[in-house]
């Protein structure tokens, strides 16, 4: 019945280990929020030493999430930013020159899955990704003459859809949806005449409720523009745009502090991180 079998499987674990407490899901967002920020630290501590850096890109993160509702929320929210965060480091990892290692492996596969366990949503941007990640590890190995094969993408791209794909079976198998009823009910759209309509309405009007995704899908598509961003991270802006306009087509919106804080907290931090790169005169690396 949940878009975020992950959550549900962590609460209920703690519930069953330390009781049924109102206080544990907001001290489960508040640690997801505060090692979210530890990702974006280390990002930016690979660039540079200056603390300004460090603390100015914690607070664009922080404050674009925001780290204030979901934390008071209590909800997955928070768990699924920081999975998503993770998500895009490990794929850095993955393309960098530690390719081909099967613990950077594992780690990449093992955070996309939980990323798409956090909410289904992360295909959005993790399928995109995981493409990209294929096309560079194909054209690293096709200069290498290596067996053109790329094997870390394809991996990546099965964690991510594993999930769905196990929690459709064993739904299916218990005579429910493929998908979770939560998503069949808030989707856009059940048919491709809908599908279409939707793609022409959300082409020829802009959504007020939606003001800050537009923007910061601007800005991605900038960041990707720029001559001196690494290969990776034009790709990762470039996904975390798609997955901007995949949220507005497929998904609900207009709840910046829920639906789409995974995006506004992947985006802020590849658009901080990738202008930090280029004006401190160095880039984005991989974070192993």
């Amino acid at each position: 019945c949940s878009s975020s079998p992950l959550w549900t499987l962590l609460l209920a674990s703690l519930y069953f280990v330390f009781g049924v407490r109102e206080l544990l899901p907001w001290f489960l967002a508040l640690g997801f929020n505060l090692a979210t920020l530890v990702l974006v630290d280390c990002l930016i501590a690979k660039l540079t030493e200056d603390w300004r850096w460090r603390i100015g890109g914690a607070l664009v993160v922080a404050v674009a999430a925001p780290f204030v509702c979901t934390t008071a929320l209590g909800m997955e929210h928070a768990m699924h930013g920081f999975f998503m965060l993770a998500a895009i480091l490990s794929g850095a990892s993955l393309v960098s020159s530690v390719r081909g290692s099967r613990r950077v492996a594992f780690l990449a596969a093992a955070c996309a899955a939980a990323a798409t366990g956090s909410r289904y949503e992360s295909l959005f941007l993790l399928l995109p990704l995981g493409v990209g990640i294929c096309g560079l590890e194909l054209w690293e190995r096709w200069k290498a003459k290596a067996p053109l094969v790329p094997t870390g993408g394809l991996v990546f791209l099965a964690a991510a859809v594993a999930p769905v794909v196990a929690y459709g079976a064993w739904a299916v198998a218990f005579g429910g949806h493929f998908l979770p009823n939560s998503l069949l009910l808030k989707g856009s759209f059940r048919t491709l005449p809908e599908l279409f309509e939707a793609v022409v309405q959300i082409l020829g009007s802009v959504r007020q409720d939606c003001g800050f995704l537009y923007l910061l899908g601007f800005a991605l598509l900038a960041v990707a523009a720029l001559p001196k961003v690494l290969a990776y991270w034009r790709i990762v802006a470039v996904s975390t745009a798609i997955a901007i306009g995949g949220q507005l087509l497929f998904a609900s919106v207009g709840q910046l502090c829920r639906y789409e804080a995974f995006l506004t907290a992947a985006g802020a931090f590849v658009v901080v991180g990738s202008l930090a790169g280029v004006g401190i005169g160095r880039y984005p690396a991989a974070y192993a």
